[in-house]
């Protein structure tokens, strides 16, 4: 796993000791592009785009616009968020 989203980890958990906002960070495997799907936790936590996920511009336009139109599904995304999640960045 990249370096800076570990040490990104380690300060959300930090922050979140401080102000106890419950903000998590999961790192979630793509079950489904579109809509995006993902679980974290093996399976136990399931984000669905549109229900309890909001994939970002980038990370959409990065997947649709993909010049080898990659299939996306069984790799690592990073999930940010309390109830609401927020896809961060897709790590592999």
């Amino acid at each position: 796993m990249d370096d800076e989203f570990v040490q990104l980890a380690k300060k959300l958990k930090a922050g979140n000791k401080a102000v106890k906002n419950g903000l998590t960070l999961y790192y979630a495997t793509i079950q489904q592009q579109e809509p995006l799907i993902c679980n974290a936790s093996d399976g136990q936590i399931t984000f669905e785009e549109g229900d309890n996920l909001r994939v970002s511009d980038d990370i959409k336009r990065k997947m649709l616009q993909d010049e080898d139109r990659r299939d996306y599904i069984g790799k690592t995304i990073a999930v940010l968020g309390v109830q609401e999640f927020l896809t961060v960045a897709i790590l592999e």
